[in-house]
């Protein structure tokens, strides 16, 4: 392969110079055409340029769902991923694979989430030694919905705490940092430490990159120092926002706006202004770059404008070019997650700089690395390295053109008085890795009085991340949660914790992966007193969790399930250790979410004659085996109708006790509107009086006193209650109300039927009477309203709350 390039160079002496010149020569010209053969093979890789990037770091979970969940939904992840991201991580992640070497200046926590960013970092060849450890915190992570049908990715962020300040980097390792850096990247986070980072770049003469995504606090300040900028589509008219920044901020060279699947517009200032530049309307130049476009082809291509003097009216006027970049076209089937696309552009683009790419090429490049990373779940997954053949092309242009650079440069040193050029390649500067200390907390157990009444529980038990948000995001917005906790959840293991602090001695068959999750999911259920020995932990599996989105103005949460792998299946259990686990209990309670080995359990537990309490959501596969089984039921507001077909809640509790003929209650809840129960009657008279049942509870619900705040309960004598076309059960019908909390002191609904449950366990323990029991039930639901998560509010047995229902 022969590359040839030409250099013109212009010099004035008033003394023999370097080039043998006589003492009276006032000018020299010189021209100097260079050719050099050399193969592929020879080119060297672009290994030695060092980029510093300072702004966000993150674990990200991503859940696959089949569709984008409603408010106040609850639906389980099809897929679930952990993966590093931020956008600075990522960005540098894509630029260390294709051949960089970058450096990253960022804060963590000493926690699970902050060790394992700074692990897969390494693992990817970024240098992590400037990233600051926090003992105290959290390490910020985003949950991210990724819509299978519409491969929308909706990402709700929760930053660190505590977050990094300018204190926090000592000018002596900013110089280190920096030392050796060809270009530095910012992403607009971290703007106060950012800021630091950029004066310094830009005294060194270090170019910046900074990726402005959207408006945010420091950005104003930030953006005036950089020398390129990508940015997110925000403008209506993008062509004519692109004129009035390159107007307002006099150092950038250009300004890329990446569009998602329509590939990108890139305005580059022009240092050649002449007069005689032809002028273009800068929105219809753009109409005839598209026109120009190859709609037959699927890979990315760019078309760009000759230098022009660029007109928006209004605004102003700029020499440059616009280019029009394109998207790959990628086929449906291939298309997999757009999260993190563009940091992996954003990583392209720094190694297009750093590797002297022409602008066409840059962008071209920087689409095909971005689509390379669609093709996987996740941020990382699917960024390339520098030998994908997808790059070779690029790679092999980038390289033909820094080797030019390269000879450009050593003609400069071998000539210093003739030119005045600075290299772009710069050397490799190792720092060593600071030592990582990571403090862990320890938590002391929590008393519980004990009590000999035992009920086991089966069922979920999970790690709950509660997120609180000003509103429920939309498919693929971008929002940050307002507060986050981290909490033991799940329907049993929320239910035997509430029976556990009003008394009860609980035991939870359950499963857990042997995982940090795991351990926390434990440790937390005992502090409790809830007896977890029956619980198996599952070497090399993983554990559930929910993650729950809370929405500030209208209380609603929206609870997305991933579950646990592998699942409980019913040979873990041997008899032996279930007939250990029955020993004593007075109930045995089953949550109705897995049904396989609940209905294995239960079997046992009716051979051993013991109640059975089954909670019944949502209808699914094993569940009526596992409600004929059944002495007690509690649904949620929409089981019985979906499940008998009734017209109504009160024939559909009819329904449910003729086909049950088990059951001796079924509660059905309603949350802010209480609840209702029918008891089956052991003792049917002839004479007992018969009433539609839809007509009575009309009657019932005028007694109801709306100026009480506090649960009610009003009951039926024993009747014959008759739904129309279904049949007759004898028994008591009652309807409960709930607490009316104030505004100001409903924070979170989360587990509000859990805590209830746990208080009818009580309930039947104690042999409660119902007028009694549905209040107390609902009392203690709405302790559990007035604090965020499924336990953090549930009261204990002392609590005066309660009192007037325990005497």
């Amino acid at each position: 392969m022969e590359l040839c390039f030409v250099v013109y160079g212009f010099s004035c002496y008033s003394q023999r110079g370097s080039l043998g010149c006589c003492r009276d020569l006032s000018s020299v010209s010189v021209t100097i055409t260079i050719t050099i053969t050399m193969s592929s093979d020879s080119i060297p890789e672009n290994e030695n340029l060092i980029l510093l990037g300072c702004g966000s770091v993150s674990i990200d979970l991503l859940a696959t769902v089949a569709a984008y969940p409603k408010p106040d939904e609850k639906i389980r992840s099809t897929s679930f991923k952990v993966e590093g991201g931020g956008n600075a991580a990522n960005a540098l992640t894509c630029a260390a694979r294709l051949g960089l070497k970058p450096r990253l200046i960022s804060k963590v926590a000493d926690d699970t989430h902050g060790r394992a960013i700074i692990d897969e970092l390494q693992a990817d060849g970024v240098d992590t030694s400037f990233i600051v450890v926090s003992e105290e915190g959290t390490s910020p992570f985003t949950y991210i919905i990724v819509d299978s049908q519409t491969k929308s990715r909706t990402c709700i962020h929760t930053p660190g705490f505590p977050k990094l300040m300018p204190a926090e980097l000592p000018e002596s390792t900013l110089f280190s940092a920096l030392s050796g850096a060809g270009i530095v990247f910012l992403d607009g986070r971290l703007h106060e430490t950012a800021l630091v980072v950029a004066h310094e770049a830009v005294r060194k003469n270090i170019p910046i990159l900074m990726d402005a995504e959207r408006l945010r606090e420091g950005l104003d300040d930030l953006i005036q120092l950089a020398d390129y900028l990508t940015c997110a589509t925000r403008a209506t008219t993008i062509p004519k926002a692109l004129v009035s920044m390159v107007l307002r901020l006099p150092k950038v060279k250009f300004v890329i706006v990446t569009l998602g699947k329509d590939g990108c517009i890139m305005l580059e200032r022009s240092v050649d202004e002449g007069a005689s530049r032809e002028e273009a309307d800068v929105d219809i130049l753009l109409e005839s770059l598209e026109m120009k476009r190859n709609r037959s082809t699927y890979m990315p291509t760019c078309i760009s404008s000759p230098v022009t003097k660029l007109q928006a009216e209004g605004i102003g006027t700029v020499c440059g070019r616009l280019y029009v970049g394109t998207a790959e076209n990628i086929p449906p089937s291939e298309l997999i997650d757009t999260t993190g696309a563009g940091d992996a552009f954003a990583g392209a683009v720094l190694y297009a700089l750093s590797a002297n790419f022409s602008r066409e090429n840059m962008l071209c490049f920087a689409a095909t690395v971005a689509a390379a990373k669609c093709r996987a779940l996740g941020a990382r997954s699917g960024l390339p390295h520098h030998t994908d053949p997808r790059l070779e092309s690029f790679m092999q242009l980038g390289r033909e053109r820094e080797k030019m650079a390269t000879m450009w440069n050593s003609l400069c040193v071998a000539n210093g008085t003739l030119f005045n050029s600075s290299s772009p390649l710069l050397p490799l500067r190792f720092n060593s890795n600071s030592n990582l200390r990571f403090r862990r907390a320890t938590i002391t157990s929590m008393c519980v009085p004990e009590n000999d009444v035992v009920v086991i529980g089966y069922g979920m038990t999970t790690v709950d991340f509660l997120a609180t948000v000003d509103s429920f995001p939309k498919p693929d917005d971008k929002v940050r949660t307002t507060s986050f906790k981290v909490q033991g959840g799940g329907n049993a293991g929320n239910a035997l914790t509430c029976a556990a602090r009003l008394g009860l001695k609980p035991k939870l068959i359950s499963k857990v992966g042997d995982d940090s999750q795991g351990h926390a999911i434990l440790n937390e259920l005992q502090r409790d007193a809830v007896d977890t020995s029956f619980v198996l932990v599952s070497k090399g599996g993983s554990s559930a969790f929910s993650y729950v989105l809370i929405d500030n103005q209208t209380k609603t949460r929206t609870s997305i399930y991933t579950p646990a792998h592998p699942p409980m299946m019913p040979d873990d259990q041997s008899q032996s250790t279930l007939l250990s686990a029955f020993n004593e209990a007075r109930l045995v309670y089953f949550d109705g979410l897995t049904t396989d080995t609940a209905l294995f359990i239960a079997q046992e537990a009716a051979r051993n004659k013991i109640p059975i309490l089954v909670e019944a959501e949502s209808p699914k596969e094993g569940l009526d085996e596992l409600l004929k089984l059944a002495d007690f039921a509690v649904c949620s507001a929409r089981f019985p109708k979906a499940w008998t077909h009734a017209s109504s809640i009160p024939s559909a509790l009819v329904s449910m006790l003729l086909r049950l003929p088990n059951i001796k209650f079924a509660i059905v809840t309603l949350g802010e509107d209480g609840c209702l129960m029918l008891e089956r009657s052991a003792n049917e008279d002839a004479d007992t009086e018969e009433k539609d049942i839809d007509c009575f509870f009309e009657s019932l619900y005028e007694r109801k006193d709306d100026s009480l705040a506090v649960p009610t309960c009003i009951s039926s004598g024993v009747k014959k209650f008759r739904a129309n076309g279904r049949g007759t059960v004898c028994g008591r019908f009652f309807l409960g109300t709930a607490e009316r909390i104030p505004d100001g002191e409903l924070i979170d609904t989360t587990g509000a039927g859990d805590a209830f449950i746990g208080a009818i366990l009580y309930a039947i323990c104690t042999n409660m009477e119902p007028e009694k029991m549905l209040p107390f039930a609902a009392q203690v639901a709405a302790a559990k309203c007035r604090a965020l998560g499924a336990r953090t509010g549930l009261p204990y047995l002392t609590d005066p709350r309660l009192a007037a229902y325990l005497c």
